[in-house]
């Protein structure tokens, strides 16, 4: 028999002495091999007496195995990205999940050449292949950036120029990939425009921890896989992590944050000379309220004056939008950086929904642009008048979490409880406040007094 479903599909059934069975479906079976189906097998199994049927089921469970083991990785991993975009609405948690995917993973899991590869031939090799790959990378990067280090602007803004300059095509297809010109467009998209931007590279690899975050992100996609696609793969990342090199959580002493307090306000005050208006920027601004109040620098850079409640009796920075429930909260702004918000908000005299660290357009900044722009210079000034008071340098490694862990260390070392620390860093898991707050604490008198004048806690109630 062959009939047509609702869905406009074609179906093949074998009816034999009042039973009926499928066959299959069109367009993989058509009649003609429907028909020799039923002459050459199911016919005669049935005037043996056997079961005819039970041919039917195995070669339908025969085909489904089949078709599972076809799932392409490509299909498998945009299922994946689909998910998490329908499953978060905080686009920095969407992002963190799908950019080791969308990047690394995808790319060199979904094909070999230029032929699709399929879930099943995720093997335990490839995945070794694939952390080795990417350790190579990091260390091509890193050559690859001190060349680039070492050559004058005009290379730098020649693709034809700088390609001249490097030694292997390996570093050229990977400075194309993890390349940026201005700052901003990827160089994989400007190689074609006709500018004098520099050329520079926006990532320097994958630490170990980035890749075992990949290989996180690829057992996802293969569990997915399991579930969704039927596809019998066992866990080929398993025993492959490579070895945690986690970063030195580093903090600012209170001379350092001091000192660089003293160079943001000596870089806002330069006269300009035809560029910017230095004052605009907002340098002081941004260091005190991430030393002093500890946002998350997305925070920072999202922040609008609406949300700035600065005349209350205790001011707030409201912030509207977070990764957890926690993060929604009301940050609150000790008298220095009320006192800082306020005299740049007089300044501006700016509309509720003008960000409080604006671009020169009037847009907001990003966490690049934040730490590009704003940050890295007032860091650079800093070191500098530590060595001019023959003061300990800043740490290796600061970034704007610096910042935040140092406001943190400050509030455990002052005393403040526990509970409003978490409050104000927007921690929903107490274990993350609690690795700040069971660390030793230098004793030293004097710094303490300063940190909680800073805090404004001296003439606060306890509590």
């Amino acid at each position: 028999m062959e009939r047509r479903l609702t869905d406009g599909r074609v179906v093949f059934d074998a009816v034999i002495r009042k039973r009926q069975a499928v066959i299959g479906y069109a367009p993989e079976w058509s009649r003609g091999r429907a028909q020799h189906l039923l002459d050459n097998v199911l016919v005669p199994r049935a005037k043996l007496g056997q079961p005819w049927w039970e041919e039917l089921e195995r070669r339908a469970a025969d085909d489904a195995a089949a078709s599972r083991e076809q799932v392409t990785f490509a299909e498998a991993a945009s299922e994946y990205v689909n998910r998490v975009q329908s499953q978060y609405d905080n686009a920095s948690t969407r992002n963190a999940y799908m950019s080791p995917v969308m990047k690394h993973v995808g790319p060199f899991f979904s094909y070999e050449g230029s032929r699709p590869r399929l879930v099943a031939e995720t093997k335990g090799t490839l995945v070794s292949a694939f952390t080795s790959a990417k350790m190579r990378e990091r260390e091509v990067l890193a050559d690859l950036a001190d060349t680039l280090a070492e050559l004058d602007d005009d290379v730098l803004r020649s693709p034809e120029a700088l390609r001249a300059q490097l030694d292997t095509k390996e570093e050229w297809e990977l400075l194309v990939r993890y390349g940026q010109r201005g700052g901003r467009t990827p160089l994989a998209q400007a190689l074609r425009d006709d500018d004098r931007r520099r050329i520079s590279l926006s990532s320097r690899g994958l630490s170990n921890n980035e890749i075992n975050r990949c290989l996180a992100r690829l057992r996802d996609i293969l569990d997915l896989a399991r579930e969704e696609f039927g596809v019998d793969i066992g866990d080929p990342t398993r025993r492959r992590s490579v070895p945690r090199t986690d970063p030195p959580r580093s903090w600012l002493r209170p001379f350092h944050l001091q000192a660089v307090f003293d160079a943001a306000d000596e870089l806002d005050g330069r006269r300009s000379r035809g560029g910017p208006d230095y004052r605009l920027l907002g340098r002081k601004p941004l260091v005190v309220l991430l030393g002093l109040g500890g946002p998350r620098v997305s925070e920072v850079g999202a922040a609008v004056w609406g949300d700035a409640h600065l005349h209350q009796e205790r001011a707030v920075l409201h912030i509207p939008e977070a990764k957890t429930s926690a993060g929604l909260r009301d940050l609150r702004l000790h008298p220095l950086v009320r006192n800082v918000l306020a005299e740049r908000k007089e300044s501006l005299q700016p509309r509720d929904a003008d960000p409080i660290l604006a671009t020169a357009r009037g847009g907001r900044r990003d966490r690049n642009s934040i730490r590009n722009r704003l940050l890295n210079p007032t860091l650079a000034r800093a070191g500098e008048l530590l060595a001019e008071r023959d003061l300990p340098p800043l740490p290796d490694r600061v970034t704007p979490h610096t910042f935040r862990r140092t406001y943190l260390t400050y509030l455990a070392w002052a005393g403040v409880p526990l509970r409003r620390a978490m409050s104000q860093a927007g921690h929903k898991d107490a274990k993350l406040t609690l690795q700040i707050y069971q660390q030793d604490f230098p004793d030293d008198p004097v710094a303490l007094i300063q940190v909680k004048t800073w805090l404004g806690l001296e003439a606060e109630s306890p509590g």
